[in-house]
């Protein structure tokens, strides 16, 4: 008898209300069982994977990641595997339909039928996908490319609702891998599918008629049957008999069972407290009570120890080859950055980064002394060898793409992070702060320990945010950038913070207002985190873009957004695990503001202000006055504080025309 358990389906606070523990809480608890693996099976996407591997790491577990998805239900007249019209990106298409619904004219020939709708036929239960591991990333990719489908037409047409789900064509397409045609994907029949659902009836047949379409409709090997007891009334899909007839199924038809709990706490108790409607039953449990169910359920089907030890190594064998290398099959730590030629790059990247720096020297410094030039050069010469060092010349090349495409738009913006300590960014135009004038640091921007990609991004007009992210995503391509989500309860891509330190206003508030009736700050700070856990989302609302190359949605899963533009279902901490280029896109109203005066001065002064020519004073940036902030802002802060200091002073009436108006 196997010494430890796997669970292969475990539900987490992601999947809340159906799930409600911590993937920290799952993992560590797991451990302490004598566990090697455990797996994080979310409903509906890939939502707590991210964190799910970051925990099983710091617990020396092997991640095994899944989804439970729900299966559509066959249409009639070959429904499965048809489009609706919908696009990816959330858009509509035109299937030459009438906008009353009835048949289309196709020029006088015989009217064409309106094709099904996805999902017209309603929801055939669910199924739990696990993705196979040390494969390249071959299954990692076939499972984001997977949940992506299943919420590619999930904004429906016309007012109707399309459920999120997959069709059973799409399970068995990205079951093998297209390039080594190998199994990547296992499916897993379980009670809430549609096998399991007439198990529970009085129908003996028309289990067997819906399992016999499952094998015929999927890659050999792919299948295999999940037995769950929580020990319900009998009758009930998540009894012991139902477990049984789950069982004799699966020997009925040569297909391996598997064990799992179902799981969707950690401890018993908090199974209670959730009040769980399944089951108070549906926690982690350790291996000897998991064993003790498998004996449960062979005992009830007239079977032997030997059964159960072939159902307990069924199950450590189907885990151990979902079991996942995050650095070979998710790319942990691994940017995926834009390719050469989508960067303009003739040649090598690094050689291009210096050619574009020389010849950016040349516009930033046009009047330099041999002494100055030494130091403008040394210093330059020691950032390039830095991005050479780390890799990071694409990431470079990246930003100043996108802060030039931002230019373009004619829209305000300033750059956010780390970024305004780089000469290279100055001489590329991303950053308008001479590092060397302000005696600002190139490594808090490229630290030579390397690490995780350095943190930028931009403050922009908040009226052209969406927009500003609409042109990021098509200047690189929807297969190349998608739209960066942020967790539920974060101000939609407002730029509070840094507006505050330029404004000279406390980042926290002031403990003596807390007995004024408002939640205390350090409530108010885990606002989000619950919001976030109430949603079951990580990812709600767009904050920016994630630019990278031509295999990013091999990396991540995507669903539709508000912007009608695929959008990340991992939230910024999750990418930056990853490795990924995020480029938060935050709208600020003082930028919006300080646009405005710009344009209010040129209307009635005939002036046209460049507020970021303006010359600063003589005085380092860490000596201007400013609020305690995060130190990636502290900059741009003082630089935007400077700015509004100086609108004030040269046109007080248009900034205050700018002010009230944002």
């Amino acid at each position: 008898m196997a010494e430890s358990f796997t669970h292969l389906h475990v539900m987490g606070a992601s999947s809340a209300p159906r799930g409600v523990s911590s993937p920290g809480e799952l993992a560590a608890e797991a451990a302490a069982d004598g566990a090697t693996a455990l797996a994080c099976t979310d409903r509906d996407g890939l939502y707590g994977s991210v964190k799910h591997i970051a925990a099983c790491l710091a617990e020396g577990l092997d991640p095994i990641v899944g989804v439970e998805l729900a299966v559509l239900a066959d249409g009639k007249d070959g429904a499965e595997g048809q489009d609706d019209g919908a696009n990816p990106d959330g858009g509509e298409a035109d299937d030459g339909a009438n906008p009353d619904g009835g048949e289309a004219d196709d020029g006088g020939s015989r009217p064409r039928a309106r094709k099904p709708r996805r999902g017209a036929a309603g929801v055939a239960g669910s199924v739990v996908v696990l993705a196979h591991g040390r494969n390249g990333g071959a299954g990692w990719a076939a499972l984001c490319r997977l949940v992506s489908d299943a919420h590619a037409h999930s904004g429906g047409r016309g007012g109707t609702p399309t459920p999120v789900g997959v069709l059973r064509s799409e399970l068995a397409a990205h079951s093998i891998d297209p390039e080594s045609g190998k199994q990547v994907l296992t499916v897993l029949i379980g009670p809430d599918s549609d096998v399991g659902r007439a198990l529970s009836g009085p129908r003996y047949l028309r289990p067997r008629t819906l399992f016999r379409d499952w094998l015929v409709a999927m890659p050999a090997g792919v299948l295999a049957v999940e037995l769950v007891t929580h020990r319900s009334p009998a009758g009930e899909a998540l009894s012991t008999g139902h477990a049984v007839r789950m069982l004799r199924l699966a020997s009925e038809h040569h297909v391996p069972a598997v064990l799992t709990n179902a799981v969707r706490a950690v401890t018993e108790g908090d199974a209670d407290v959730a009040g769980l409607a399944s089951s108070s039953e549906a926690w982690l449990k350790p291996a000897p009570l998991m064993q003790q169910l498998g004996h449960e359920i062979v005992r009830a089907a007239g079977l032997g120890a030997k059964d159960l030890a072939h159902l307990l190594s069924n199950t450590e064998r189907i885990a151990d080859r979902c079991r996942l290398d995050p650095v070979e099959d998710t790319g942990w730590g691994m940017p995926a950055l834009p390719e050469a030629s989508v960067l303009g790059a003739g040649g090598e990247l690094l050689r291009e980064l210096a050619e574009r720096c020389r010849a950016g020297v040349a516009r930033r410094f046009p009047r330099l002394t041999p002494q100055r030039e030494a130091i403008v050069n040394a210093r330059l010469d020691h950032e390039l060898d830095l991005i050479g060092r780390l890799d990071l010349a694409p990431y470079v090349l990246a930003v100043a793409e996108v802060a030039g495409l931002i230019r373009g738009l004619g829209t305000r913006w300033a750059l956010r992070g780390s970024g305004t300590s780089s000469l290279v960014n100055y001489v590329l135009g991303v950053s308008p702060l001479d590092p060397l004038r302000h005696a600002l640091d190139a490594e808090r921007f490229l630290p030579s320990g390397g690490g995780r990609l350095p943190s930028v991004g931009f403050d922009v007009e908040s009226a052209e945010r969406e927009r500003v992210c609409r042109e990021i995503v098509k200047r690189f391509g929807a297969e190349r950038a998608v739209l960066m989500g942020a967790r539920a309860g974060d101000a939609p891509g407002e730029a509070g913070p840094l507006a505050g330190g330029a404004l000279g206003l406390a980042e926290e508030p002031d403990p003596s207002a807390a007995g004024s009736g408002g939640l205390p700050h350090e409530r108010l700070v885990d606002l989000p985190e619950r919001r976030g856990r109430a949603s079951g989302r990580s990812a709600t609302h767009v904050s920016g873009v994630i630019v990278g190359h031509a295999g990013l949605l091999g990396r991540i899963p995507v669903e539709p957004s508000g912007l009608r533009r695929p959008m990340s279902q991992f939230d910024q901490h999750d990418l930056a695990r990853l490795g990924l280029l995020t480029l938060e896109i935050r709208g600020c109203p003082l930028q919006s503001a300080m646009a405005f005066a710009a344009r209010e001065v040129e209307r009635v002064e005939g002036v046209r202000i460049d507020l970021d020519a303006v010359p600063f004073d003589d005085v380092a940036l860490d000596e201007w006055p400013f609020d305690d902030g995060p130190l990636d802002d502290v900059t741009e802060a003082a630089l935007t504080r400077f700015q509004l200091a100086w609108l004030t002073a040269h046109h007080p009436a248009a900034f205050l025309v700018g002010m009230s108006e944002h």
